[in-house]
């Protein structure tokens, strides 16, 4: 069976934009299991990560793989929260856009900040938005970027 997004607990996008589905929303097992699974096979003994651990909370998983260059989505079962990197490649872009998350309602987290706790500019806080069309805010925001969409 292929692995999606809205089965996934974690998908997170490389820059290629190769997809990886962590865990399964029918699973009992908290996000972070599953990420610090993902950081341990991929970057192991990586300074960026020191101090996470399963009881990190999202939004600084989300930071830490920013700062590699990764797009992080959580699936929160009846909403999904995208975490995007500051340096987003085109291949991400598509790969976030191709996501099929239904008409489940997402939030993007961007731009992210660390005040000693993260706090990113948002799309979709209330959780009232499809993924095109947070999709599609994020990119009217970022067209000096010269994305391909």
């Amino acid at each position: 069976m292929e692995k999606n997004a809205l089965d996934s607990r974690v998908v997170i996008i490389d820059k290629d934009g190769t997809p990886h589905y962590l865990g399964s929303v029918k699973e009992i097992e908290f996000h972070g299991e599953y990420i610090m699974d993902y950081i341990k096979e991929y970057f192991p003994g990586d300074k960026e990560f020191d101090g996470l651990d399963m009881g990190t909370a999202r939004d600084k998983f989300g930071y830490h793989l920013g700062n590699v260059g990764k797009v992080t989505y959580f699936n929160g079962e009846s909403y999904g929260v995208i975490y995007l990197p500051d340096d987003i490649s085109d291949a991400q872009i598509e790969s976030v856009y191709n996501l099929n998350l239904g008409n489940q309602p997402v939030m993007i987290g961007f731009n992210p900040e660390d005040y000693g706790f993260i706090c990113y500019k948002t799309i979709g806080i209330n959780n009232d938005y499809t993924l095109k069309d947070a999709m599609d805010e994020y990119m009217e925001l970022k067209q000096e970027k010269g994305h391909i969409r």
